[in-house]
This record gives structure tokens, C-alpha cells and sequence, in this order.
């Protein structure tokens, strides 16, 4: 037996008035655009759902390599962690002069208990009343964008040879050089796996060069000592960076490097 509901469908067309013919001719319109509407809505799903990944969205910088953004969750992630652990930390500020005309501003939360030594360094930088003669070799030069790829398992665990950690290698990276009045500070014991937005000492050593980190770096291990986080807001004109023009060099050995064009200077103040 059919159900009753389908006789009681046929009832009603059967009973419908012999003006059907233009209702009919407005059907398909009609589901056509209920169609439609519920095609949009879905993508609008998909939409939030994509700027609230982890992985975000792309983008291209002068140099045509894709790059991928964090998104909200790895955002608050971030914000998180340095909520979390690093609420009394002292706050310095990176002054990156990017043209004769702009000054863009990066504020670094001091990590004083973890990575004492560093703290000191920094922030003895950041007091010295000639900063500009202090820092004046300060500079960001080396740009690394983060590869759509990064961190995929369709790609060799390594990070050289079309590895999924690179090249390019996720990364921000400059000199705190002093005139040479303050001895940069040697390697800690704080070596955790490095997150986005940490700042730590380059090539597993002391300073002063140092990096930002542009995405997670576990290939890394614990190499490196962290004495900063970018504080989450300005990890946006971090990122902003990689849009100048970049060039990379391959070196006779690996790794192929990423360099800024223009090296970008700075000063360090305290805020």
C-alpha cells in the first residue's frame, strides 16, 4: 500500500483550478531559486569554516611562492599559551623602518624567568640612551614565507629536497647587534618546540641573531632557546612582511635561503 500522504499529494493536484498552467510554468523559477540560495549558504559555510582553520587561506608575495596565514584558531592558540604562561613578562619593542616615511612597530613580551640572560641583553638594548648608535646594526634580513605544503605527510618528513618543512622555511629573521658595549647573551635551557609567533636564537646557539617564528617548527626538536613571543595582535605585520620583494639563493649546500631584497633596520625600545 502507498502511504497516505502520497494520495493526499495527488488529491490536491487533482483539485487544483484549470489555472495551474501558469503556476506550473513558475515552478521551476521558483525551485530554481530556492536552489540557488541554499548553493549560497553553503559556501558561506564553507567560508567561515576555512578562516577559522588552522591552515587559513593563501597568498602570494613578490616572489610567487604561496604562502599560508594562521586563521583565527591558530591565532587564539597563541594568545592562549601566552596568556597562560607569560602575563608578567617585560615588553620591548622592535621599530622597523620600512621606508624613509613609515615606522611599523612590533611589540616582543620578554620570556625574563625562562631565559634570563637574553632578557638582560634585550632589555639592556632596549634602555641604552644612544639606541640608534647601539642598534645601529640591527637589522631583519632574511624573509622565509611558509609553503602551502608545510608540515603535509604527502610530503618526505624532511626539510630539504621537497621536504614538508621547507624551503622555504617559515621564518622571520635578524641581527640584535650592539656596538659592542653589551656581549650577547649564550644559549639557555629554555628549548621548547618552537610555535608561531615565539622568538628564539638562531642555529641552536646564543645571540644575537634571532628568529620569528612564521609557523610551528617541530622538525626543529628543542634546539633553540625562546626568550620572546610576538604579542598575537602584531603577528599580522610580521606576516605583512613577507610582501616585500624576496630573493633566495642556493648556496652550495643546503639549505636554500630567503632573503629580504632590502634588509629591513630597526631599533628596540622599551615600551
Amino acid at each position: 500500500r502507498r502511504p497516505r500522504r502520497d494520495r493526499y499529494a495527488r488529491n490536491i493536484f487533482a483539485n487544483l483550478p484549470t489555472c495551474t498552467p501558469l503556476v506550473l510554468l513558475l515552478l521551476p523559477l521558483v525551485l530554481l531559486l530556492v536552489s540557488l540560495s541554499a548553493l549560497s549558504l553553503s559556501n558561506r559555510d564553507t567560508i567561515i569554516d576555512l578562516s577559522t582553520d588552522n591552515n587559513g587561506g593563501t597568498r602570494s608575495t613578490s616572489t610567487g611562492t604561496m604562502i599560508r596565514g594562521v586563521g583565527e584558531n591558530g591565532q587564539r592558540a597563541t594568545e592562549e599559551r601566552a596568556d597562560q604562561h607569560h602575563d608578567d613578562g617585560d615588553i620591548v619593542i622592535i621599530s622597523l623602518q620600512l621606508d624613509a616615511d613609515t615606522t611599523v612597530d612590533i611589540r616582543l613580551q620578554l620570556l625574563a624567568a625562562e631565559a634570563p640572560r637574553a632578557a638582560e641583553y634585550v632589555q639592556a638594548l632596549a634602555a641604552t640612551g644612544n639606541a640608534e648608535e647601539t642598534c645601529s646594526k640591527c637589522t631583519l634580513y632574511r624573509g622565509e614565507p611558509v609553503p602551502v605544503y608545510w608540515g603535509s605527510e604527502d610530503y618526505p618528513d624532511q626539510f630539504f629536497d621537497g621536504g614538508r618543512w621547507g624551503p622555504p622555511y617559515a621564518l622571520v629573521q635578524g641581527g640584535l647587534i650592539s656596538d659592542g658595549s653589551i656581549s650577547p647573551p649564550p644559549a639557555e635551557e629554555y628549548n621548547p618546540i618552537i610555535e608561531r609567533g615565539m622568538v628564539a636564537w638562531a642555529g641552536g646557539k646564543g645571540g644575537p641573531h634571532f628568529f620569528i617564528a612564521l609557523a610551528q617548527h617541530p622538525e626543529w626538536g628543542h634546539g633553540h632557546t625562546v626568550w620572546a613571543n610576538v604579542i598575537p595582535d602584531d603577528m599580522d605585520l610580521v606576516d605583512e612582511l613577507l610582501s616585500r620583494p624576496l630573493v633566495s639563493t642556493k648556496p652550495k649546500q643546503p639549505p636554500i635561503v630567503t632573503n629580504f631584497v632590502d634588509p629591513i633596520p630597526f631599533r628596540i625600545r622599551s615600551q
